[in-house]
């Protein structure tokens, strides 16, 4: 199973910033995380996970979905990253650090950031990974089209 969405309306923390809760459902794993909404509101988070799904159900071989981008001086903008191959999708969190890039970040285009995949197990890497149906994008993408 697939499925990414928001769980929780906008709210303002305690530090009086707007954030949401979301979830992210890869097979049996469900993993709940807080959305900061300083910079992007829900609508846009949303348009790119469907930017972000669509990419690769029309063939591309990387994708990436945003969870927090950080605003154009912020330090770093995470995201899940997707590597497409054959009838699976790999998939692992990803961060994007600002100083570590030779030119600003753009939100709009996460892809540019993914790179490479490194298959963590092989290489018996600290860097949890899964690995999903394609099948189950394309139910996903059914759902939020």
């Amino acid at each position: 199973m697939f499925d990414i969405c928001f769980s929780t309306p906008s709210v303002m923390n305690e530090d009086g910033i707007p954030q949401a809760g979301a979830q992210l459902r890869l097979g049996n794993d469900i993993f709940v995380f807080t959305i900061d909404l300083s910079h992007w509101s829900i609508p846009e988070y949303e348009q790119q996970w469907r930017e972000g799904i669509w990419r690769l159900l029309e063939g591309a071989s990387s994708s990436a979905l945003m969870t927090a981008y950080a605003g154009p001086n912020g330090h770093m903008h995470h995201m899940w990253a997707f590597w497409r191959e054959e009838k699976y999708l790999y998939v692992q969190q990803h961060a994007v650090i600002n100083r570590e890039l030779d030119h600003p970040f753009v939100p709009r285009n996460p892809y540019a950031y993914v790179g490479a995949r490194i298959d963590a197990s092989r290489y018996e890497l600290p860097i949890p990974e899964w690995r999903v149906n394609l099948a189950d994008i394309f139910a996903a993408a059914k759902k939020i089209a």
